[in-house]
């Protein structure tokens, strides 16, 4: 964070950001700090950890890109004797590697989803961009459960979804 400006925030208290608003706080200016809930620190310091990795990660050369992230992951391994367990999850960098899929010799293989499992993708049924529907139906293949939240739904959306939704129910995975 560059600046302070007036607004509605959400961000953990970090050196930077209480020494901005040092500078923005006056008799005019005030800032609203309040206690976080502890149940959701872990949520708001992986989010706060994530963006700065993210902008560390692009920072850097590609080339030292694992060795900065087997380093994070070594560091946290070794903080605490709980976080032992992180020892075993070293990256391999190497050229291929990224698990899509593990599947039986001879059985036909699973069509994937355009878009990645692991990312929130957003569909605006614009030209080009993957379709809502087909993506659905591509991911409902593989799925072991399947949670759906869906609201002012069309009986032509359901429709576009029932066979993929009837196989999902009847392959009781």
């Amino acid at each position: 964070m560059e600046k302070i400006t007036p607004g509605i925030y959400d961000n953990l208290l970090d050196q930077r950001i209480e020494e901005l608003i040092g500078q923005f706080c006056s008799e005019t200016n005030s800032a609203q700090i309040d206690q976080l809930d502890t149940k959701l620190l872990p949520d708001y310091l992986t989010r706060t950890l994530a963006e700065h990795i993210r902008k560390a990660l692009n920072i850097i050369d590609v080339d030292k890109r694992y060795d900065l992230a087997n380093k994070l992951i070594q560091a946290l391994s070794e903080y605490d004797e709980e976080l032992g367990f992180l020892r075993d999850n070293q990256l391999i960098p190497t050229e291929s590697n990224l698990l899509t899929e593990i599947y039986l010799v001879g059985e036909e293989r699973k069509l994937r989803p355009s878009t990645p499992l692991s990312f929130p993708s957003l569909f605006t049924g614009a030209s080009g961009s993957p379709q809502l529907g087909r993506e659905l139906e591509l991911e409902l293949e593989s799925a072991d459960q399947m949670d759906m939240l869906v609201s002012f739904i069309k009986t032509a959306g359901i429709n576009l979804l029932f066979s993929a939704l009837k196989r999902f129910t009847v392959s009781a995975k």
